[in-house]
């Protein structure tokens, strides 16, 4: 339930310093993808541009779909289906 929204899925985009991760974790040898082909594959539709990394406007995309801290704990959460639940998740990545 957590991923199941458009907006959400934009917002955790748009609040994940790609290029920074690029430049930090990867010595600057990477670049952005829009979805899951390789760039220089003829699948690959260049047309479609990375969204920006900007965290106010996650914020108002995540509130737009009812995530916000209710209780001031510093987590956000969301009533979903009579329970108050804290947007909370794994990532798991690779690492060099």
């Amino acid at each position: 339930p957590l991923f199941a929204s458009r907006q959400v899925r934009q917002a955790l985009t748009m609040a994940i310093d790609r290029e920074r991760i690029i430049r930090q974790n990867l010595n600057g040898m990477g670049i952005q993808t829009t979805g899951t082909f390789f760039p220089l594959s003829p699948s690959y539709d260049s047309s479609l541009k990375p969204y920006p990394f900007d965290l106010d406007r996650a914020r108002e995309l995540l509130q737009e779909e009812g995530w916000y801290d209710s209780d001031g704990d510093g987590i956000i959460d969301k009533l979903i289906d009579g329970q108050r639940v804290p947007f909370r998740f794994t990532l798991t990545y690779f690492v060099k």
